[in-house]
């Protein structure tokens, strides 16, 4: 069961993309609409040809049928007449003695011939053109004119015995010759008749034919139209879409909101969307090396940071053990100098019975108080170097991009802060060395 609904819904598929419009190549997109229009004129031509046979074929009917059994009617009824005229003429001519009897029976006879003539004519028209209703009129006719002659002949036989009893028959020719034209003339009237019918049949069939022609027309007309209308707006529609779709790849703007599979097709055109979907990988992929590169940019950068705190609070960790050895050393420097005023102190009460010593002492110790106010002083340059490392410190930590000189800077510090405590290494052994030299003095 689930193989028939996948085999219906290929087939469904195929279906669809053969009658899609986008699936078919320009050529055939472009000559539909003229094909169409070529098939509606051939279809109107065919369908014009067929009408215009059919109202042909109705008028060689009317002409050749119609009119040629109007011509052989009117052509027998003529020759009838001529006939009936030409007999009673020689009757008339026998009868006021004019005639040689002779002549008489032979034009008479020769009447007769005609009559035969007049009746082959008939026989020929019956197989020619006669229809089945004149069949019946026709016979009565052969039948009216068979006794015509019949009657033709028997005169010419008693003309010359006796021409009264054969002038008695000559009342019945009349009736007998009227009969034979009214059958003629009502043939004639029924060939008309028909012939006005005929003509009106072809004129209503014109007029159809004509109306159906502007139908047909019309409809193919519009049916071209709508071709040409769908088949322009379908392509109009599709270019658009592929052009809307290159505009945003183009700016690189949400490129993951063109559906490249929908703009699929099989026409001239599946070679752009081809391209189109290149495109797309191609800006999905630089898209995704740019994140990656934004990302290891942030990764280095939180690198670096995480190393210039390590060093600021690395510098700011020595600075701070500097920091503290210069206060250890500025603490022992003041008990060192405490103890030499006392050491003075006691030494100028002990020598005060020598003044010159004790001058000498005394020298001694302002030049220890000298040395204790540049203490003081160095003591004072120690504090001022402690501080500006802590602003450096915090510079290095604010400014990272500037660790580099600030770290040079720090180190020159550092160095300044050596030699100042290698200063106060040398005051205190002077010091020392002054102490020394006053208590020998004072021990004099």
């Amino acid at each position: 069961m689930g193989q028939n609904s996948n085999a219906q819904c290929k087939r469904r598929n195929m279906l669809q993309r053969i009658w899609s419009l986008s699936n078919w190549p320009f050529y055939l997109k472009i000559g539909l609409p003229a094909a169409v229009a070529v098939a509606v004129i051939c279809g109107l031509s065919l369908f014009a040809r067929n009408a215009l046979t059919g109202q042909v074929a109705l008028t060689q009917e009317i002409v050749d049928q119609d009119f040629g059994a109007i011509k052989q009617l009117d052509g027998i009824a003529a020759e009838v007449r001529d006939i009936n005229g030409m007999l009673f003429r020689v009757m008339v001519f026998q009868s006021a003695g004019e005639a040689d009897a002779a002549k008489t029976v032979e034009e008479i006879t020769g009447l007769s011939q005609r009559i035969d003539g007049v009746i082959e004519k008939l026989a020929r028209f019956e197989t020619e053109l006669a229809t089945e209703a004149q069949l019946s009129q026709t016979s009565a006719v052969k039948e009216e004119l068979a006794k015509y002659k019949g009657a033709i002949d028997w005169v010419a036989s008693m003309l010359e015995i006796d021409f009264a009893s054969a002038v008695s028959f000559v009342a019945p020719f009349d009736e007998n010759y009227r009969n034979m034209i009214g059958i003629i003339d009502e043939m004639v009237a029924g060939v008309v008749t028909d012939s006005q019918d005929s003509a009106q049949r072809a004129a209503a069939d014109a007029s159809t034919t004509v109306l159906l022609l502007l139908v047909v027309a019309g409809v193919g007309l519009a049916i071209s139209a709508a071709v040409a209308f769908t088949v322009a707006i379908g392509t109009t529609r599709s270019i658009s879409h592929i052009a809307d779709a290159t505009l945003i790849l183009a700016k690189g703007e949400n490129a993951d909101a063109v559906d490249i599979d929908r703009l699929a097709r099989r026409d001239e055109l599946g070679a752009i969307v081809t391209s189109l979907q290149v495109f797309k990988d191609n800006i999905a992929r630089i898209a995704a090396m740019r994140e990656e590169q934004e990302a290891m940019q942030q990764k280095a950068e939180a690198q670096r940071r995480e190393t210039m705190s390590e060093l600021a609070e690395e510098l700011e960790r020595s600075v701070m053990e500097v920091a503290d050895a210069l206060g250890d050393a500025m603490g022992r420097m003041r008990n060192e100098t405490d103890l030499m005023t006392n050491i003075a102190t006691e030494t100028n009460n002990q020598a005060s019975a020598a003044n010159g010593a004790t001058s000498e002492a005394s020298a001694n110790i302002q030049a220890v108080a000298s040395a204790s106010e540049e203490l003081s002083v160095s003591i004072e340059e120690i504090s001022r170097q402690v501080v500006l490392s802590n602003e450096v410190t915090e510079q290095a930590v604010g400014h990272a991009g500037e660790t580099s000189a600030t770290v040079e800077e720090l180190s020159r510090s550092a160095e300044r802060i050596g030699d100042v405590v290698a200063l106060i290494n040398e005051v205190a052994s002077q010091t020392n060395l002054l102490a020394l030299n006053a208590t020998i003095e004072a021990a004099r």
